[in-house]
């Protein structure tokens, strides 16, 4: 599936120093920064897959400028058809809207936050002069393709990058070229790709991206559901989005503490951490609940001197129950590197001092797995903190407007 930060870039003036340039020489697309899709008919498209569906068809965005200049006709036709989508896309979410407004009453919050998605679509919609769209969607039917060379991903995001500054003739230019043109406008080599979705119009959502759409929004303007675990037991968390870090910290001494008696014990022992559900469990608090979307955020060992923290945001995209993963972030740190602030806040926690006197009396080495234990829910908080602003972003993001930027659904 091709669905990455090609496309995705933020809507900030760009700055061109390179607009006035000739085109330049032909570059093999083997030294192209973007995709590049040929069709049968002998034409051929330069820009960002942005999804591959089921039955083979291709959804890809373009430049309108290289479309333009590349072929006028097939831009106007192209230009009409996204004109039309976007008009159809808009009144598919004033009805969407309307309905959902009637049954989020009880919820101020959500209908508040739905009032004023009406009163912006509103006046979308009557704008006498909208600003045409800097790129453009076009879907290619897997009859109509020939060949499909995508670009990798760190071409992708240097093709990204050259969009964002308004360099002219991305398409055109070869990938070690756009990297030394940005390098000339201090753009730093390593930077993320920016967001470019809203440089592109409104298209109609399925079901399921609107369902999904829904989960989020509601996950983030109600109370959220969110479990946390460690290997396969999953808990609910408290009220409110906060992580419960008593409990997780808890925990990952407690897992510390069985490993120590476990070595006390001898092989054959039959103490062992208790094995629960994995996602059923959550699916079936959340269809108890009658939620759209849920948060489960896990936590593991990788390596001695590793841990990693995975979470993902699931959401309901039809009935009965059909949830998906809209969502995933992770991230790994190193407990072997002392956090000073994050092992003194751990410490001094109540429920950890228990686990700690457990530890002391049970003896031997106690002293070391203390340190060890304490060092590893550190570090498990600062990746935590990482994901947790990760999900943040990608929550916000979607927050801004209900039409944009496409919510991708895996079938």
């Amino acid at each position: 599936m091709f669905r990455h930060a090609a496309i995705c870039l933020l809507i900030l003036s760009p700055v061109s120093l390179f607009t006035t340039q000739a085109a330049p020489p032909a570059v093999p697309t083997s030294h192209l920064a973007v995709d590049v899709v040929a069709l049968k008919s002998g034409k051929s498209l330069r820009g960002a897959v942005v999804e591959s569906r089921p039955d083979g068809t291709l959804l890809v965005a373009v430049s309108s400028d290289w479309l333009k200049s590349h072929d006028p006709k097939w831009w106007e036709q192209v230009s009409k058809d996204n004109t039309d989508r976007e008009t159809q896309a808009w009144d598919q979410l004033q009805e969407r809207l309307i309905a959902w407004k009637d049954a989020a009453q009880a919820e101020p919050r959500l209908h508040f936050f739905l009032t004023q998605q009406q009163q912006e679509l509103d006046a979308r919609r009557k704008a006498e002069d909208p600003a045409p769209a800097e790129f453009l969607w076009i879907e290619v039917p897997r009859a109509d393709l020939s060949r499909t060379v995508i670009a990798a991903p760190e071409r992708r995001r240097v093709a990204a990058l050259a969009w964002y500054a308004g360099i002219a003739n991305v398409e055109q230019r070869g990938f070690q070229t756009l990297k030394r043109d940005l390098t000339t406008l201090d753009f730093p080599a390593d930077a993320a790709a920016p967001d470019l979705s809203v440089r592109l119009p409104a298209w109609e959502q399925s079901a399921e991206e609107w369902a999904a759409r829904q989960a989020l929004v509601e996950f983030s303007l109600t109370e959220p559901l969110e479990f946390q675990g460690m290997g396969t037991t999953l808990t609910r968390t408290g009220e409110g989005a906060q992580i419960d870090w008593n409990t997780l910290l808890t925990g990952l001494l407690e897992d510390q503490t069985q490993s120590l008696l476990n070595e006390l014990a001898g092989p054959g022992s039959p103490l062992a951490p208790p094995q629960t559900e994995q996602n059923s469990s959550a699916v079936r608090e959340a269809t108890r609940l009658k939620r759209r979307g849920f948060r489960v955020t896990r936590m593991a060992t990788l390596r001695e001197g590793e841990v990693q923290v995975e979470s993902e945001f699931f959401a309901r995209v039809s009935e009965p129950t059909r949830w998906v993963s809209v969502w995933k972030g992770q991230r790994v740190a190193n407990d072997l590197e002392p956090r000073v602030e994050l092992e003194a806040k751990i410490a001094a926690d109540p429920q950890v001092q228990q686990i700690l006197q457990v530890l002391q009396a049970v003896g031997g080495n106690s002293d070391s797995v203390i340190t060890r234990a304490i060092r590893h829910g550190a570090a498990v908080m600062d990746a935590q903190a990482e994901v947790d602003g990760e999900f943040l972003a990608f929550r916000d993001r979607y927050l801004q407007r209900l039409d944009r930027p496409r919510l991708f659904v895996m079938p």
